[in-house]
């Protein structure tokens, strides 16, 4: 099995866990060498596992790791990936084995898709994406690079997630449309038409406020 280091020791990074878990129970293919947190002592114990340090840790390693960026929070996992330099890094992404998925969409590195997430054709997931509990994702749509789908996200077809944007828990994004770059959807939002960058996305129908 391969090594491999979970980035944040929050509650997604033990979601993250037992996700791994769960992929070993049907296929044996990670050991899990500990959490990396910048905010928790070295030696501290997550659940089953130690913290082993923060980004100074990952940047040291001298040998070929796999690290998963655990994090919900885009802007964080963004800045994360950019601080990790160390070239002896990889950034496999990490698939629930429930999740139904089309051998016609693509996924970049560093995602995790998790449990009972539905996935149908043509779909563009980009790198460093998290895909949470139980979301679906229609036809021909893009979730771009660190974009955050909480639980229970609809998107229907042809929808483009812009870089860095969050949709919240139970959100549902209608045909067509697009979400700007670094935007945040609220939780339960129902979005019927599109919204530029940086904007807070609320309500039901959803506007900007």
């Amino acid at each position: 099995m391969k090594d491999i280091v979970i980035y944040g020791a929050g509650g997604f990074g033990r979601e993250t866990a037992l996700l791994i878990e769960q992929i070993n129970s049907h296929l044996p293919q990670w050991n899990v060498v500990g959490f990396c947190d910048d905010g928790k002592e070295v030696g501290e114990k997550i659940g089953l596992y130690q913290v082993l340090g923060g980004w100074n840790y990952i940047n040291e390693v001298t040998h070929e790791m796999n690290v998963v960026i655990a994090i919900a929070d885009p802007l964080a996992r963004e800045k994360i990936r950019t601080n990790l330099a160390n070239a002896n890094l990889r950034f496999p992404s990490l698939v629930h084995p429930s999740v139904l998925i089309n051998a016609t969409c693509q996924i970049g590195e560093g995602s995790i898709l998790c449990a009972g997430t539905r996935i149908t054709v043509d779909v563009t997931i980009g790198s460093f994406v998290i895909v949470n509990l139980n979301c679906t994702l229609g036809h021909d749509c893009r979730l771009e690079n660190f974009s955050s789908l909480m639980p229970a996200v609809n998107v229907s077809g042809n929808v483009k997630v812009g870089v860095g944007a969050y949709i919240g828990a139970g959100a549902i994004l209608l045909q067509g449309i697009t979400i700007g770059n670094y935007s945040l959807v609220g939780a339960g939002a129902v979005v019927n038409k599109s919204f530029d960058g940086n904007k807070k996305i609320m309500g039901v129908p959803a506007r900007a406020i």
